[in-house]
């Protein structure tokens, strides 16, 4: 066991820090500003008491890791879930004191805690979800809108929001001519004008069309701001490796993104199996006498990953690649649900296969066909080159 060890246990405007050792025992409270911080420092360093852990809850660890760790105490971040299996912790001593103990006994498993290029970029494309997401709500929103006052525009455009869509819902809001907003619009849409008409049967209130304007507002704005965040993104990811993770069926420049900032340090996997698991997408494993028990997946990683990983999956299951074949096994003997996870497993161990190698991802079959397509031309050649003989040595022996 270390000899001194300190536990904290960490709150939005206080923290309890506990320090255990062979002759000490002491627990006391300190605000989590700097003054706090400094105190709280110096009150360790009395005892040499620099080895030390804390939980991972909510954001409150953070600027506490940073601050003991530009301190130089070796400070780590313990998974709250592992270290509350035991029952009877009821106070915040208590908790900064079994944290302590864990951590004499060398009992942490330390959390992985990504570089700050990571953590900027991690930051990054969580906006960015949030931002699609709250987006997306401003667009049901005015789909209802639109609906509740029975006009069905989205039955006759492909897009309801893009550019055509946008000018015809602007016409709506801004009391526009409806024909001087289709003559705006792309030659596909002026050839439906009458079909669009006949769907804008029905009449918006002021009410609606102020609520309309508001989403459509939203929803303009929005978007000028995910762009923004895409070209920061693309500021700071690796641009040859988002396009080799690319290569792989289902994945587009965000996810690559995603994928590379939740993933961090690829290096620090050992094998598939150990992404996996670490990702929350590997099947529970029970084993009790002799007996194997498999369940769900754990949902222990990164949600930002996985739900990253599932949209790759659903993409990848309509391809024409063997992993929609893959996708297409597993949904006849275990369902789509079941087989979305299985197909967001395997993208996840290729795309970490292509992290680690630095190598483009390869379709099998694609390779099989340009293979045989090889040997055909090769054989067409040769029956083309044989056949010229053949008509040359019959036209020299007729002269």
């Amino acid at each position: 066991m270390l000899k001194k060890a300190f536990g904290i246990d960490a709150h939005k405007d206080v923290m309890v820090v506990t320090k255990l050792g062979e002759d000490i025992k002491e627990t006391r409270r300190f605000g989590v500003d700097a003054d706090g911080l400094r105190r709280c420092i110096e009150w360790l360093r009395e005892d040499s008491c620099l080895d030390g852990v804390m939980e991972s809850t909510g954001i409150y660890w953070v600027p506490i890791y940073a601050s003991l760790k530009d301190a130089g105490f070796n400070i780590s971040v313990a998974n709250a879930y592992q270290v509350r299996m035991v029952p009877g912790r009821k106070s915040d001593q208590k908790d900064s004191e079994w944290l302590a103990y864990l951590m004499r006994a060398e009992l942490i498993k330390p959390s992985y805690i990504p570089d700050r290029e990571y953590q900027e970029l991690r930051t990054l494309t969580r906006l960015r979800a949030r931002l699609t997401q709250t987006q997306t709500a401003f667009k049901n929103r005015a789909h209802k809108i639109l609906q509740l006052c029975n006009i069905r525009l989205a039955s006759k455009l492909t897009d309801l929001f893009g550019s055509s869509g946008m000018k015809i819902l602007d016409a709506l809001v801004n009391g526009v001519s409806i024909d001087e907003a289709i003559e705006k619009c792309d030659r596909r849409v002026k050839k439906q004008r009458d079909e669009i008409k006949a769907s804008i049967i029905g009449t918006l209130s002021r009410t609606d069309i102020f609520e309309l304007k508001i989403c459509l507002d939203n929803i303009k704005l929005l978007e000028e701001q995910i762009k923004q965040v895409d070209e920061k993104i693309a500021s700071k990811v690796d641009k040859d490796l988002v396009d080799k993770l690319c290569k792989i069926p289902g994945i587009a420049p965000t996810s690559a993104a995603t994928i590379i900032a939740e993933v961090g340090e690829p290096k620090r996997f050992e094998s598939e199996k150990k992404v996996s698991g670490w990702s929350g997408l590997a099947p529970s494993h029970h084993q009790s006498a002799g007996v194997d028990k498999r369940g769900r997946i754990t949902k222990q990683g990164s949600v930002w990953l996985r739900r990253t990983l599932s949209q790759c999956a659903k993409a990848a299951s309509t391809s024409k690649s063997s992993l929609a074949q893959f996708y297409s096994r597993v949904m006849g003997r275990r369902g789509k649900s079941i087989a979305t996870i299985a197909l967001a497993r395997r993208i996840l161990t290729i795309a970490w296969r292509t992290m680690i190698t630095g190598q483009e991802y390869i379709e099998e079959q694609f390779m099989k066909k340009a293979r045989y397509k090889m040997i055909r031309a090769k054989e067409d050649d040769y029956t083309i080159d044989h056949m010229a003989g053949i008509l040359s040595q019959a036209s020299a022996a007729i002269h």
